[in-house]
């Protein structure tokens, strides 16, 4: 039968040990922070044992967690997307170099929490050439895609491959999100970001893009030509985050680019930035933070580009439908942020109605 321990950690935190003794079996013991877990995983392996489907864990293959990786990285990850492959194959290296020797009967909720801390609290290796510049530290978001990209291993491990018992990073709390970030470039700091691109020709027309488009930066790097239709001027994005097609209008510099460049011919395929392997797209990451570092721009990142763009639409009379549409979200709370951008255009909208009624 099952014993329940309740325990009390160095820190102060509470923890619930499992002990079931059936004759027949070795002792079974695991811990919990909940008491409901405890109870369930309780119920569940007494059950197993007397029907005869308990399978011992001493029996179980010893895999690692570079095993489980490994495994992943082959029949997993390539049914993603290039992008999602790109971020957590680099992700994933991460958890290996970290517990990559642990066994996976020993990969607990405290491991993953510990690696959840270090995550928050370690900087990120610095890109390009810039020296003496502050540290930069893991977003609560990018924080949440590493456990994320982990626990669908995990949970693949325990449903599909049965190395696992159960996902330990599901009683791992997700950090708090805080997507109100709202950095955007100044007149200033744009003119020098724009003269350091101009060094680099494809990445001076993808910063334009994103600037006159409010692209995201996924969907503007792997863009194809078949994708843009120059007598429209609209460009049909398909990859996109809400897996919904989205036309978005393009116009002015960037515009008379896309035509200079259909001149050319021969094309080497139909990426408009295509990479160095062959059906890949350019990665413009090491020219970024190259442009980045030479503008002497402070926490910018290239999705900011996105958010400079829609505060340029709202200061131009933009409404929050409008943004909404243009940049892509479902809804307006995600655009709402861009508000205080357009009094003028909210005055303009007042006086309209005042003359009319008042």
């Amino acid at each position: 039968m099952a014993n329940i321990q309740r325990r009390t950690t160095a820190s102060g935190e509470t923890r619930y040990q499992v002990c079931i003794r059936l004759k027949g079996f070795a002792p079974q013991t695991s811990t919990f922070d909940r008491l409901t877990d405890a109870k369930r995983w309780a119920a569940k392996i007494e059950t197993e044992m007397r029907e005869g489907r308990f399978f011992q864990a001493n029996a179980r293959p010893k895999h690692k967690v570079s095993d489980a990786i490994d495994r992943y990285q082959r029949e997993i990850l390539p049914n993603k997307s290039s992008s999602t492959i790109r971020d957590q194959s680099q992700q994933l290296e991460w958890w290996r170099k970290e517990i990559g020797t642990l066994h996976l009967h020993d990969l607990t909720p405290a491991v993953i929490a510990g690696c959840k801390t270090k995550l928050a609290a370690t900087p990120m290796p610095p890109r390009g050439k810039a020296v003496n510049i502050e540290p930069v530290y893991r977003s609560a978001s990018t924080v949440t895609a590493y456990l994320r990209v982990m626990s669908h291993l995990c949970s693949t491990a325990e449903r599909e491959w049965e190395w696992l018992e159960r996902n330990p990073v599901m009683a791992v709390k997700k950090p708090k999100l805080n997507n109100a970030r709202s950095r955007f470039l100044s007149d200033e700091e744009r003119a020098r970001l724009l003269q350091e691109c101009k060094n680099f020709p494809d990445l001076y027309l993808a910063v334009v893009l994103a600037l006159s488009t409010g692209a995201r930066k996924n969907e503007i790097w792997d863009l194809r030509w078949h994708q843009i239709d120059l007598d429209r001027q609209s460009i049909t994005l398909h990859l996109t985050k809400n897996k919904e097609i989205r036309v978005v209008p393009v116009v002015g510099e960037a515009l008379a680019i896309l035509r200079e460049r259909q001149a050319l011919r021969p094309r080497p395929n139909d990426h408009l930035f295509p990479g160095k392997v062959e059906g890949k797209s350019f990665d413009f990451r090491k020219q970024w933070e190259h442009c980045i570092a030479a503008a002497q721009l402070h926490n910018f990142r290239y999705h900011d580009l996105r958010h400079t763009a829609a505060s340029y639409l709202a200061m131009s009379g933009a409404t929050l439908p409008e943004l909404a549409e243009i940049l892509g979200h479902k809804t307006l709370q995600m655009v709402k942020r861009y508000a205080h951008f357009t009094p003028d255009h909210k005055k303009s909208v007042v006086e309209r109605m005042v003359s009319a009624y008042l």
